[in-house]
């Protein structure tokens, strides 16, 4: 075990421990390097500009009980086999980056980085991990302002922990969770960055093409959350308005807005089905109702994606009411749509899927596009387009396939593998 009260090392320190190692202040202008096998605890460590790196082999540890300037770097590379704990006090470094097989915690931290990534657990980000210490990362009475990049990571749960909350303010946010997301405490805020994981180009191609508005301008996403089993957010301000969502269970608590165009792109974590009510219901996958919806300040949505094989299911229990907004949805899976035509919706529907056939009907026809005028206000029919082989089929009785029927009008979902509906 090593010991040590203060350090002046004006080019820097290199200090190992095979056992436990405790620095009380570090003040330096070189580069400097700690390590200890089993744990490292120091109360302040000021570099300036110089790099640290520090790590142990169980747990590392770093603040004081005073608050104050706890880490000064250019680069700092944190490690810590089963835990890093930053607390009570200040960190200002151009880089952060921190890694741990176990828990990393932030409390009472006050963080300024111009870019950084936090990963916890890294054994897995996409198994749905329940194990409560294995890939933690917890914030708590904490403060992040990342000027570019900030990216949180987690094998198992990341989570805000009740108390006076905490806020997360960066150019771009990534954060990602094999098990949970839960930053209904936080209140977050992201620029006009992109997130370099999670966009989809080919989705936003198939919706340009169909002359869909609300598209953002770049294909990758300013912000970025994605969870193996369940998804909780609080609110979040954005700058640029390209937001992904992704999980298997969401919940919003407050509210979704943007400075550009809102777009968001949401789907299960899996292949598990999307579906969309009108009211609570019990959901076989990722269950949306109107009322999560509205939590979003004039958006346009995109349900599914150009990989995702899911069935999306909407109205199944009757009609979605989103009539007092102006929200755009857009669907994209390559396994099928149904029910697009009970969305209520100031803003456009369009669904883009493979067709959906009675089981007697015959062959699945090319895939086409079909434009249709939204039953209105009256229960006007919505008038159905046809070619010439349709009618010599229908004729003889040979191609009938079943439309379903809502608020007057009939679209035919059957008869066709994309739909783009005009919604008022």
């Amino acid at each position: 075990d090593a010991s040590i009260s203060a350090l002046q090392a004006s080019r820097g320190a290199t200090i190992s421990s095979g056992g436990n190692l405790s620095i009380g202040s570090l003040q330096g202008a070189g580069n400097s390097n700690l390590s200890a096998g089993n744990n490292l605890v120091a109360s302040s460590l000021r570099l300036g500009g110089a790099n640290l790196t520090a790590s142990a082999g169980n747990q590392l540890r770093i603040g004081a009980e005073s608050g104050g300037v706890i880490l000064q770097a250019g680069n700092a590379d944190l490690s810590g086999t089963n835990a890093i704990l930053l607390q009570n006090g200040s960190i200002s470094v151009n880089q952060l980056l921190a890694r741990s097989t176990g828990i990393i915690a932030l409390d009472s931290v006050q963080l300024a980085a111009n870019q950084s990534l936090i990963q916890a657990g890294l054994s897995s980000l996409t198994g749905g991990n329940t194990k409560a210490n294995e890939g933690l990362l917890q914030l708590r009475d904490s403060e992040l302002q990342v000027t570019g990049l900030l990216e949180l990571e987690a094998a198992g749960t990341i989570e805000s922990l009740a108390g006076a909350g905490n806020r997360i303010q960066a150019g771009a946010l990534g954060v990602r969770a094999g098990n949970r997301i839960d930053l209904r405490t936080a209140q977050l805020q992201t620029g006009s960055a992109t997130v370099p994981f999670g966009g989809d180009s080919t989705l936003l191609s198939q919706f340009r093409s169909r002359g869909a508005s609300g598209l953002p301008s770049n294909n990758q996403p300013n912000a970025v959350f994605q969870a193996g089993n369940a998804l909780a957010l609080g609110d979040l301000q954005m700058g640029g308005g390209y937001l992904v969502l992704r999980s298997n269970a969401m919940s919003f608590g407050g509210t979704i807005a943007s400075a550009d165009p809102l777009f968001v792109n949401i789907r299960s974590a899996s292949a598990a089905p999307i579906q969309i009510e009108n009211a609570d219901f019990e959901a076989d996958g990722l269950g949306l109702t109107a009322t999560q919806l509205r939590a979003f300040a004039n958006p346009v949505f995109a349900f599914g994606g150009s990989d995702y094989e899911g069935a999306i299911v909407v109205g199944k229990n009757g009609a979605v009411d989103l009539a007092n907004t102006r929200a755009s949805l857009l669907f994209l899976s390559t396994d099928s749509v149904t029910g697009a035509d009970q969305i209520r919706t100031g803003g456009r529907v369009v669904a883009v899927a493979p067709v959906v056939t009675n089981t007697a009907a015959p062959p699945t026809p090319p895939p086409q596009t079909e434009e249709f005028e939204p039953a209105n206000s009256s229960g006007k029919e919505i008038e159905q387009p046809r070619d010439e082989d349709e009618d010599e089929q229908d004729g003889d009785g040979s191609s009938q396939t079943a439309g379903r029927q809502s608020g007057g009008g009939s679209i035919d979902e059957e008869t066709s593998s994309e739909l783009a509906l005009e919604c008022s």
